[in-house]
């Protein structure tokens, strides 16, 4: 074969491992982000299912923490029945499904077990500041 038929089946197969390696940061970029949204979701999905509002608070934008998470700390939590929360706890979180619906906005879909129930759920999630937070926004 002469020399300019081999340079041109190595300048292909340099294409063609560029392609390959650029693929796989891709696609370890996008599992990477995955599972930080995935995190979070776990993190404040289980914190909030057994009560544990201190801990919720990290995985909350600021919005939830004075609105939803204020409301269930502050008003609902001391009106429930301490048997209601004894038959509910403690909740193990399932993360079943996360999608990224844009580099700033997320869903993850949750299975929520407890001693006397279980439920699907879903979990709005923005990025703010580099790091997944829950957003419970009251939407008009």
């Amino acid at each position: 074969m002469p020399p300019s038929g081999i340079l041109f089946i190595f300048s292909i197969m340099i294409r063609n491992i560029t392609f390959i390696l650029l693929s796989l940061l891709t696609l370890a970029a996008c599992s990477t982000e995955s599972s930080k949204i995935k995190q979070a979701a776990l993190q404040y999905s289980t914190a909030m299912g057994n009560y544990d509002f201190d801990e919720a608070r990290k995985y909350a934008t600021e919005q939830t923490c004075n609105i939803t998470i204020n409301f269930y700390q502050h008003i609902a939590l001391p009106n429930l029945d301490t048997a209601y929360i004894r038959a509910n706890t403690p909740a193990t979180i399932t993360i079943t499904k996360v999608e990224q619906t844009s580099d700033t906005t997320a869903t993850a879909y949750f299975h929520k077990t407890t001693p006397s129930s279980s439920a699907d759920g879903d979990l709005n999630l923005v990025k703010r500041q580099g790091e997944w937070k829950a957003d419970l926004q009251l939407r008009r």
